[in-house]
Order: C-alpha cells, then structure tokens, then sequence
C-alpha cells in the first residue's frame, strides 16, 4: 500500500493546481473527479477495471497518475444571439471552452471589455453546438 503523503506529493509534482481529488470505485473501474469543488477547472478521468487487474496498488497509483498527466481538455462550442449589444445590428457571438461556467466567464468579460453588459446584468443564453457532425447555423441574416 502507498502511504496518502507519498501518493499526494506525486501527484502535487506531477499535475500542479489540482486542489481535490475524488475517486470513486465503480462496478466498472474508478472514476475520478479532479477539482469538482470548482467549475472553471473540473474535469473527470475514467479507468476501466480490466486497466488494473493484477496490479499492485502502487502500479494502479502510477496509472491514475499517468492517465490524469494524460488529460486532454473537452474543448466544448457554444454560441449567443441573445446578449447584449449595440441596437439595431443583431448579436452573435461564439464561445470555445471547457464547460458552460467558463462559457459564460469568457463571454462576460469579452462584453464588458467592449462596454457592454454581462449576464448578471442582461442575462443572455449560451446553447451548445454539436460539434460531433457536420452542419451550418446562421447566426445572424439580417432578418431582425
């Protein structure tokens, strides 16, 4: 068994920024929550059993650490018709991040950058874009 100390400073020397770690024993495997206290930077990994069979905790120590060191981000689409903006010209925006909470952040702070106001003071709505097929949506034709 690796003592928690030992396992935590390798992970603090490995993944830098990772406040909390919860992992979890599923019937298929473990799941891990890093940063689930925390919006803007939670992310989830998933480690199937078969991974793992046989191996010494030690050795499924360095596979959950290897595989967090893995992470690659789930880059997400958003976009907003509905913010606010200068009159009569329509609105359109698109936002690339992680997850809704950070959508909204980086919107936010691009509109009051421009002067304009954020949701907490016109409150607007991100919809999600499937990115997964190929597709078109016109933001904006004109027809207002």
């Amino acid at each position: 068994m690796i003592p928690k100390q030992s396992f935590i400073n390798e992970l603090d020397d490995f993944l830098p920024g990772i406040d909390r770690l919860d992992i979890t024993a599923t019937l298929d495997g473990i799941s891990i929550a890093v940063n689930p206290d925390s919006p803007s930077s939670v992310f989830y990994v998933d480690i199937p059993i078969n991974d793992f069979i046989d191996m010494s905790t030690r050795d499924i120590a360095r596979l959950i650490l290897n595989r967090l060191s893995r992470r690659v981000p789930q880059i997400r689409v958003w976009f907003c018709t509905d913010h606010d903006g200068l009159e009569p010209v329509p609105r359109a925006s698109i936002v690339v991040a992680e997850n809704i909470t950070q959508a909204y952040a980086l919107l936010d702070k691009a509109l009051v950058e421009k002067g304009l106001k954020p949701s907490s003071q016109e409150p607007y709505t991100l919809e999600g874009l499937d990115v997964s097929t190929p597709k078109v949506i016109i933001l904006s034709d004109g027809d207002y």
